[in-house]
């Protein structure tokens, strides 16, 4: 497993959620500086830990792990699928095409070491 992408996307998450290390340190019942390790690469977390760490930041697992499982953007799109059942019928296609567009530009991104944020 890619621990240090692991850890870049935690922080990509708790930092959207205007987190600070030491407030999910505190959710999650360790301390800041195990926190700061695993954005780091430096650890990993436990199953149970990472189970919390995706409560608390509101995120699912397959996005963090979106390195190491193969076939994620699969399970993304169909996830895609069912939100936009509420996006009328002739926004949907357009919608979910934009998303997708957009999730590839970012890989494409990553893949040649170029931030968006």
């Amino acid at each position: 497993m890619d621990s240090k992408a692991l850890g870049a996307r935690i922080q990509l998450y708790r930092v959207r959620g205007k987190m600070t290390q030491r407030e999910l340190a505190e959710k999650l019942g360790c301390t800041s500086q195990h926190i700061s390790a695993i954005e780091r690469g430096v650890k990993t977390p436990t199953l149970e830990t990472f189970v919390v760490l995706c409560n608390v930041l509101q995120v699912q697992p397959n996005l963090l792990l979106q390195d190491v499982i193969e076939g994620w953007q699969e399970g993304w799109e169909a996830d895609l699928d069912r939100v936009l059942e509420a996006v009328l019928p002739h926004l949907r296609r357009r919608t979910k095409e934009t998303l997708i567009n957009a999730q590839q530009a970012a890989e494409a991104c990553k893949n040649n070491k170029i931030r968006l944020w």
